[in-house]
């Protein structure tokens, strides 16, 4: 199996699940609920960088879609001049739910402060994947929070001059089966 596959499979189990965080800073709470959508899976895998694919030229829904069914393979994509932009996003994207239960480094994200981001997000998760930093970007969707960007750290530290929170609690939630596992509680936060 490809690595695109697997993590377009590795997501899909993804859309039954949502994390809830609750974080503090300065005796104040902060709520954030992540979900995903099957939308979030292009942008999250890099997949808009690749403008010269003609596959990947459609609704990012349908994409999602289409490398489920293996319609649209890791050597479909291969073949754009700008694939090295984004093959270890794909590698990271298979160990999402990995990187996602085991990092608890939350960052208030200002673009203002990040020299040279584009990136637009409100939050940023930081941890580690197989001895590499990534950074997984959040931003507010409705009531809740989805993914806009994951990627391995390269020279840039984004969460310098970003504000830190303290991860109070973090739970996911299995929509599907209404399971809650407690990934984290600090011994000082009660619920």
């Amino acid at each position: 199996m490809d690595d695109l596959l697997q993590a377009a499979q590795n997501y899909n189990q993804m859309l039954s699940k949502k994390y809830v965080f609750t974080l503090g800073k300065n005796k104040k709470l902060h709520r954030l609920e992540l979900v995903f959508t099957a939308i979030d899976f292009y942008h999250l895998a890099g997949l808009h960088k690749l403008d010269d694919i003609p596959a990947l030229r459609t609704n990012a829904s349908i994409v999602f879609k289409k490398i489920l069914k293996g319609q649209i393979t890791l050597d479909t994509i291969k073949s754009s001049h700008r694939f090295f932009e984004i093959e270890g996003r794909i590698k990271c994207l298979g160990c999402l739910e990995h990187f996602i239960d085991t990092a608890n480094d939350v960052f208030k994200y200002d673009i203002k402060k990040a020299k040279g981001s584009r990136i637009v997000a409100d939050y940023l998760l930081k941890g580690s994947l197989k001895d590499n930093t990534n950074y997984y970007f959040m931003i507010s969707f409705k009531e809740h929070y989805v993914g806009v960007s994951f990627f391995s750290k390269s020279e840039k530290d984004y969460t310098a001059n970003q504000m830190k929170l303290t991860m109070l609690r973090k739970e996911k939630i299995d929509s599907d089966s209404g399971e809650v596992v407690l990934l984290y509680n600090s011994p000082n936060y009660i619920a």
